[in-house]
């Protein structure tokens, strides 16, 4: 391999260890109190142009020189800024932020197309051999969640594409007796423009491509998921995939008043209603299965031939496109029946094995597995940036338990399917989870995980998804039943306001209806 290929393959790797070291010199700072208030207005400009100037080669880099270049020349803007700034402490902070932002941006940059939004985006699929004579009312979609095993982060691109073998062990699970994840598709004839509602008292209309576009890349904005469902799932209009691009300026300036087809059928308006039994930030792969059941009742409705692998692989797109980075395993844990061993084909395609359960075994998890509210919300991004910045750096010890996780998820699909639980496994996922995010396993909550195991109601306790809050999965002793998990926790002030929900491992995890 030649330097160039070098600095390619590795420009996160480079930027990530400079922000590191800038970092640093902030943390060593002695003199936390003294900040410059007025700056040389020459000199920042400057800065802040060779700043853009940065952010542009990245984006038009297509070759190990262009990337090379832009690498070098983000290293020679940190150390103009460090070195002419007064406020040094305040300038290796922001300069290591900048720069790990930068790395971020590099290791996605080049995805393969099974994951890239400037790739085969939006997916192309050919129409149903049978389109609607008259036009349903309404396409209902209900999704079983998501409870993630063992293998959790190793479905995160770019860490599935440079991971020798990414596996995912996780379950599609019925949560109090329902499917929670919920989608309702409407055609309006009267009505014109895209109208959304998330369930959550917010109701908004977009009346033009142009709208739907620009708020689907915007994750703090209201309705901006369904907005990147909308665009990843091709209705809007039949363009070639590279108009598509994030970059094209010239689609947006063509906008034009929305007008949809379902066959021969057209109409000028249509109504997403999306609802969730689960709280924010439960854990339990939420957006993603969301995007799942609003693409499943897009595609219905619009009479296209689709397959579940086609839903798993546009989220996949959506989660790029919509800047918030997840990775394939939640779609995967909510769609697929079951429980089974998710992982990547030579040519990055998702792959999975249904993991055959006794019936015994299968009762027997559905009366033993529980999950417990915790009543804290986090924000998945935050802590996948943590865990995207710890690969990126290479610290054997995070490639190691990467590594880990894959393999703790190939033992345990052997242990389900010889019936039985792996909670060594589980709770070990659970440390690997603490030790790649800091902030995933809040005070409260390991104090709770300590508490139920000393006081021998739980077998294994692991965090739901990437922690930091939302869902504890719990799996109890043999003989210990909800009520006493209940009456337990019902002991403590501290615990008052926790709630447990049952659990069934659901087989048939995503139903459409048509009305």
């Amino acid at each position: 391999m030649d330097l160039g290929q070098k600095l390619y393959d590795k420009a996160p790797e480079i930027l990530s260890r400079s922000a590191k070291e800038y970092l640093k010199k902030y943390l060593d700072s002695e003199d936390f109190e003294h900040r410059e208030k007025h700056e040389n207005c020459s000199n920042e400009n400057k800065h802040k142009l060779m700043l853009q100037k940065v952010e542009f080669l990245f984006e038009i880099s297509k070759s190990k020189e262009e990337t090379d270049f832009a690498v070098k020349t983000a290293i020679k803007w940190a150390k103009n800024v460090f070195e002419e700034r007064k406020d040094r402490e305040k300038a290796a902070f922001e300069i290591g932020n900048i720069l790990n932002h930068l790395a971020i941006s590099a290791s996605i940059r080049n995805l393969p197309s099974e994951c890239s939004c400037k790739i085969n985006f939006p997916l192309i699929l050919p129409p149903s051999p049978t389109p609607f004579k008259i036009l349903p009312k309404r396409v209902r979609v209900k999704i079983a969640g998501r409870m993630d095993i063992a293998g959790g982060w190793t479905d995160t691109p770019p860490i599935t594409y440079e991971l020798k073998s990414p596996h995912v062990l996780n379950a599609a699970i019925n949560v109090d007796g329902e499917k929670p994840i919920k989608a309702e598709i409407y055609p309006l004839d009267h009505l014109s423009g895209l109208w959304i509602s998330t369930g959550e008292g917010t109701l908004r209309c977009f009346e033009t491509k142009n709208e739907i576009i620009e708020n689907a890349q915007k994750p703090s904005e209201s309705c901006s998921l369904i907005c990147a469902v909308i665009v990843a799932s091709g209705i809007l209009e039949k363009l070639e995939s590279k108009k598509w691009s994030k970059d094209t300026a010239s689609f947006c300036a063509k906008s034009k008043q929305l007008q949809f087809e379902s066959g021969d059928i057209k109409f000028g308006g249509l109504f997403i209603q999306c609802h969730s039994n689960l709280p924010h930030g439960s854990g339990l792969g939420t957006s993603s299965i969301l995007s799942g059941a609003v693409l499943a009742g897009l595609w219905t409705l619009f009479c296209k031939k689709f397959s579940n692998d086609d839903i798993i692989k546009a989220v996949l797109k959506v989660e790029q496109y919509h800047t918030t980075g997840g990775g394939w395993q939640d779609q995967l844990g909510g769609i697929i029946p079951g429980i089974k061993l998710g992982t990547l084909s030579s040519n990055h395609s998702v792959t999975y094995r249904i993991l055959p359960l006794s019936k015994s075994f299968e009762e027997s998890l559905n009366q033993r597995l529980f999950l417990i509210y915790t009543g804290k919300t986090r924000l998945a991004k935050n802590l996948l940036q943590t865990v995207l910045l710890n690969w990126i750096q290479r610290d054997l010890d995070i490639v190691l338990a990467f590594e880990k996780l894959a393999s703790e998820a190939e033992a345990a699909a052997k242990q389900i399917a010889a019936g039985i639980f792996p909670c060594e496994i589980a709770e070990s996922y659970h440390e690997i989870k603490k030790k790649l995010a800091i902030g995933s396993e809040p005070i409260f909550i390991g104090d709770l995980i300590k508490d139920l195991k000393s006081a021998g109601i739980v077998e294994a306790a692991w965090i739901a998804g990437a922690g930091g809050g939302g869902f504890l999965y719990v799996y109890l002793k043999e003989n210990i039943s909800r009520t006493d998990l209940e009456n337990h926790i019902s002991n403590f002030l501290e615990y008052s306001l926790l709630k447990v929900s049952s659990v069934k491992i659901d087989n048939n995890p995503m139903e459409i209806e048509i009305h």
